[in-house]
């Protein structure tokens, strides 16, 4: 309270000159102007949170930290000061050996080898058309480090790659945990929100992070850090994370700042840009024998090779199934020469068209293509893929097997069309599947993610599937299990919704209703985590490396009593200075954060 009232003297506005600071102050700077709304008090939703800034600042510390990344990592000199400090964790203070200081290389840093194997895995790994950018351009193998991740970039980092990639180094408990974290943004990320699963998050999150603590110093826990508990109550106030953080504002602001051609007047270059795009859009809603943004096709649209025509959906669901090898048909030829003839032979017909096709049989001649466009999804074949920096022949058919549903993953060989009377054409996906049901050597099931051997094949005997059905999937290295392993993640496409066929009746009470969707570009394979685990069998490790060498210390960094000086001149942050500043340097680097 004593702060509170000096706080409330304090003159806003560029002070003269530095303000010192008592050594019993706290950082407060000035009392914000929120408090004085009549409403303030009983808002439920006070800060709208950004998870997208909030994401990309945790995985570059976390990155950071373990690569060791210079201007990015936790683990400083000035961190090793702090634990002496506070007389924690003796193992990590700095070591002074005459004229030379070297610090203690942590638990959960990674030496120079393991850098570069780590970065060799992130430049091979390869996504699906349009779901990410490619990851290995800001990976360099040779120095071990990765730089030049935008938000989009680090969004995908944490939730895929860092739980499958980090297998293999450090220890189990500080995988553990990087995991359990990467889990918590996945499912907060998700399209589809549970209550209970909201719920779950705020149990674990406070969890999370005590692991996180025993692991890393204090100064990797910022205020980015800590932002993360509260993002399952936000998103229980105010739903699902799409509607609310900053991406697509991020990428018109890009857009914006493209626009600027007169850097000495930016706000006027993005105003005449944006009239003249506006009358261009008003104008081109009347222009019909060019493309405009109204009637312009998609970029994916279901498309194979050159050619349209009319697609043949038959069969309510198609999966790679056992059937009678030896069997035979004695009827079809009755079956196909009278009765379907005669039946489509009646005015009116009583069967359409569509059976009466089906029941002539396709064409002899068939054809094979190496790609095609299925609902909206873009597909390639195995082979055409190994040319590619895209990953497009993963495929996943749910079906069941011996009575029990289950997905069918495995990897598309061919594209086949078959063509039928009238135009009709049906396409079968030739696909190799891998055995999913041996549980031991075929599939294992994670608590995080799902890994299959693409060494042991099923279905030999029956490898297509109706293309219509099958949903894309893309494969990483899992470097846990070694061998021909592969952790597979289902994707969504972001144009492709689940809408459901029954409408419930807008005037029913919502007091049941405990999912809350969006419709948003991001993944919903999202599991059942179920809450993490309290004890941390960890906590007794060393929290150094065994027989690794000590990392030195630059004599410039400053020392204690420098940064005892420092902090008792520190004075306000002038944040018209620092707007300014960072609007000329975001348009002098280009489109930032947002793009993929």
């Amino acid at each position: 309270m004593e702060q509170l009232h000096e706080v409330s003297n304090v003159q806003f506005g560029k002070s003269t000159k530095k303000r010192k600071r008592m050594p019993n102050e706290l950082n407060w700077t000035k009392k914000c102007i929120f408090f004085e709304l009549p409403y303030w008090l009983d808002l439920g939703l006070r800060h709208n949170l950004d998870v997208m800034h909030i994401e990309k600042n945790i995985c570059d510390s976390i990155l950071g930290t373990l690569m060791n990344i210079e201007g990015k990592s936790k683990d400083t000199a000035n961190a090793c000061r702090d634990l002496e400090d506070l007389g924690l964790r003796k193992e990590l203070h700095l070591r002074h050996d005459g004229n030379h200081t070297s610090m203690s290389l942590a638990c959960y840093m990674l030496n120079v080898t393991e850098r570069r194997s780590f970065c060799a895995r992130l430049s091979e790994v390869k996504f699906p058309d349009g779901f990410a950018s490619n990851i290995a351009r800001c990976v360099n193998i040779t120095e071990g480090k990765i730089i030049g991740m935008k938000s989009h970039d680090c969004h995908i980092f944490m939730q895929y790659l860092l739980p499958v990639v980090i297998g293999g180094y450090l220890r189990p408990d500080i995988r553990g945990a990087l995991i359990e974290f990467c889990s918590f943004f996945k499912e907060l990320c998700s399209r589809t929100l549970d209550i209970t699963v909201l719920e779950r998050l705020q149990a674990n999150i406070p969890i999370i992070l005590c692991k996180l603590e025993m692991i890393f110093p204090p100064a990797f826990f910022d205020i980015m850090v800590h932002l993360a508990i509260h993002l399952p109550d936000e998103a229980l106030l105010a739903g699902p994370v799409q509607y609310r953080w900053m991406y697509p504002f991020e990428r018109y602001l890009g857009k914006f700042k493209r626009y600027v051609r007169n850097r000495a007047r930016p706000e006027g270059s993005i105003a005449e840009a944006y009239v003249h795009v506006e009358c261009l859009t008003f104008c081109s809603m009347y222009l019909n024998d060019i493309e405009t943004r109204y009637n312009r096709e998609e970029r994916n649209i279901d498309l194979v090779g050159l050619s349209r025509g009319k697609f043949i959906g038959f069969l309510p669901k198609s999966a790679p199934v056992r059937g009678s090898k030896n069997g035979k048909i004695t009827r079809c030829t009755f079956f196909q020469g009278r009765v379907i003839a005669e039946l489509h032979a009646k005015t009116p017909p009583e069967v359409t068209d569509d059976i009466y096709a089906l029941a002539c049989g396709p064409d002899p001649l068939v054809a094979s293509y190496a790609g095609c466009i299925m609902n909206g999804i873009r597909f390639h074949t195995n082979d055409l893929e190994g040319r590619r920096r895209t990953q497009n022949s993963g495929v996943v058919v749910h079906a069941d097997h011996e009575g029990l549903p289950i997905d069918f993953y495995g990897v598309l060989q061919d594209i086949i069309e078959l063509r039928y009377m009238g135009w009709r054409k049906c396409f079968l996906f030739k696909c190799d599947w891998w055995d999913i049901g041996d549980t031991r050597r075929g599939i294992h099931i994670g608590d995080h993610f799902t890994s299959v051997n693409t060494s042991r094949q099923w279905y030999k005997d029956e490898p297509f599937a109706l293309a219509c059905q099958a949903l894309q999937v893309f494969y990483i290295k899992d470097p846990t299990l070694g061998g021909s392993w592969h952790a597979v993640h289902k994707i969504t496409n972001r144009n492709v919704y689940n809408i459901p066929h029954k409408t419930s009746d807008l005037h029913e009470l919502d007091d049941e209703l405990h999912v809350v969707e969006t419709e948003d570009d991001s993944d919903t394979d999202v599991r059942n985590y179920g809450n993490v685990n309290e004890t941390n069998p960890g906590m007794l490790n060393p929290l150094t490396r065994v027989n690794e060498d000590h990392l030195p210390v630059d004599d410039a960094t400053l020392s204690p009593e420098q940064l005892a000086e420092e902090s008792a001149d520190e004075a306000f942050t002038d944040d018209e200075n620092i707007n300014s500043v960072f609007w000329m340097e975001n348009i002098d680097e280009g489109d930032g954060d947002g793009t993929e």
